[in-house]
């Protein structure tokens, strides 16, 4: 259709960014408020929360490292390998019994097979 806008508004704005602009001018004064919370006549808690918050938001939050070990599993291989076993578990240990199938096989020439 000629004109038709599938997102006519463009990108739906986030709720974070509707806070954000809703908050940013109260910004000093919401810092001012962290900072009374910080001050020493409050109890040592208040202290502290007010405190972690203020350095957060002024230096970030410090960096978490993770210390992993990985490994790599080659499945196809394993399951390969526990086929192979199966199957020469079902094997005859000696060629003697295969022998004795093939001939069956070749004794019974004379059936029809449809």
């Amino acid at each position: 259709m000629p004109g038709f806008t599938a997102n006519a508004g463009g990108r739906p704005r986030s709720v974070i960014e509707e806070l954000k602009s809703k908050y940013l001018r109260r910004l000093p004064e919401l810092f001012e408020n962290l900072f009374r919370l910080a001050a020493p006549n409050n109890p040592p808690m208040v202290q502290i929360a007010a405190t972690k918050e203020i350095f957060d938001r002024l230096i970030g939050k410090p960096q978490v490292t993770i210390d992993a070990t990985t490994t790599r599993v080659d499945v196809a291989g394993l399951y390969l390998a526990a086929m192979k076993r199966a199957n020469a578990e079902m094997q005859p240990a000696s060629g003697d019994a295969v022998e004795e199938k093939a001939n069956e096989i070749d004794a019974g020439k004379n059936i029809q097979i449809q």
